[in-house]
């Protein structure tokens, strides 16, 4: 686990569940003292990742995405440590984020052999606000109209846009 992690995991456990909202902001209701820290992993046969994001809104709103670990990274023994990469956020982005948060929410059913795990930390000022943590299992975020999945936008922050980024 990188220290990214563990002190999210920390942060997490050190507060009491009754002293924060259930539900974190949408990514285009984030202000300029917020922050939403996403740890997410995705797996399936043939892949397996993990990535910390940043998210900051405000008038610039942009993520900042460190790869935690991919199936390339483990086999050929590389350390964590590639570098952050940042990148703005578009209102459209801002609107298809959205959707997905609005979709995680739906719990979508499915019994896909691919998985996807986040867990959604809120900052406001410093201070855990509010959390939340999905597990989705459908196959379907990149399918669905109006949401802008966390796959996609990696993809587009590594290698710019293209098709389905």
């Amino acid at each position: 686990m990188d220290a990214n992690a563990l002190i999210l995991l920390v942060a997490v456990s050190a507060v009491s569940p009754g002293s924060m909202a259930d539900s974190v902001a949408t990514f285009s209701q984030l202000g300029p003292r917020d922050e939403l820290r996403v740890h997410f992993h995705a797996n399936g046969c043939f892949y397996d990742t993990r990535y910390n994001l940043v998210f900051r809104g405000g008038d610039a709103p942009s993520v900042s995405i460190a790869t935690v670990s991919t199936t390339l990274s483990r086999y050929m023994h590389q350390a964590p440590g590639v570098p952050v990469l940042s990148s703005a956020l578009s209102d459209t982005m801002l609107a298809g984020l959205d959707g997905l948060l609005r979709f995680y929410r739906s719990r979508p059913p499915g019994r896909c052999t691919s998985s996807e795990e986040i867990e959604m930390v809120q900052l406001h000022d410093g201070a855990i606000v509010a959390q939340e943590r999905f597990r989705d299992g459908s196959c379907a975020s990149t399918r669905t109209p109006g949401v802008y999945s966390l796959s996609q936008l990696i993809g587009r922050v590594q290698f710019g846009p293209g098709p389905g980024r």
